[in-house]
């Protein structure tokens, strides 16, 4: 490999960038700011817009304790080619959510508690990722305080924790 050539494959490495996670701080009382009766169609609708994984149904119970929601996985033959797919569903109960990372290519990565990652979404764009994260830690927050969001400095009990 000549310098020109690797110089040219170096400045179009740059270009390109880097994925990086979006400074983002999910809203929790976006809940108290709507209907109770809209909350829960609202977060399905936005978690069926979801560009990747394709996904086929979701479902947001109504009692506030869980997203669940089906997708397709693609499954890659020989060089990567989709030959295939299987239904997978993944129900999300929201005293379990730990974080949500968004990132500038419009994922939506979900963790559970011990930081463990369960999930991954790309949205269409930016502001269906941010109002999906909205909605999620919404539904965490009144599930995990009963409702009254703590003020920021105030001690915060985890609901997997004794008190």
């Amino acid at each position: 490999m000549t310098l020109r050539t690797f110089l040219c494959f170096a400045s179009l490495s740059l270009l390109n960038g880097c994925v990086t996670v979006v400074p983002y701080t999910p809203r929790e009382t976006v809940l108290q700011e709507m209907q109770p009766a809209d909350a829960a169609p609202l977060l399905e609708a936005t978690v069926t817009r979801v560009a990747e994984p394709r996904v086929v149904s979701a479902e947001a119970d109504r009692a506030g304790e869980y997203l669940r929601y089906t997708y397709l996985q693609t499954i890659h033959g020989p060089f990567g080619i989709p030959v295939d797919s299987v239904e997978r569903e993944l129900q999300l109960h929201y005293v379990n959510l730990d974080h949500l990372d968004v990132y500038d290519n419009h994922y939506v990565y979900i963790y559970v508690y011990e930081d463990r990652l369960v999930g991954k979404l790309r949205f269409e764009n930016s502001a269906d990722a941010k109002s999906f994260c909205d909605l999620l830690m919404s539904f965490r927050a009144q599930r995990v305080y009963g409702g009254a969001i703590p003020e920021h400095g105030a001690p915060q009990h985890d609901a997997l924790t004794p008190e």
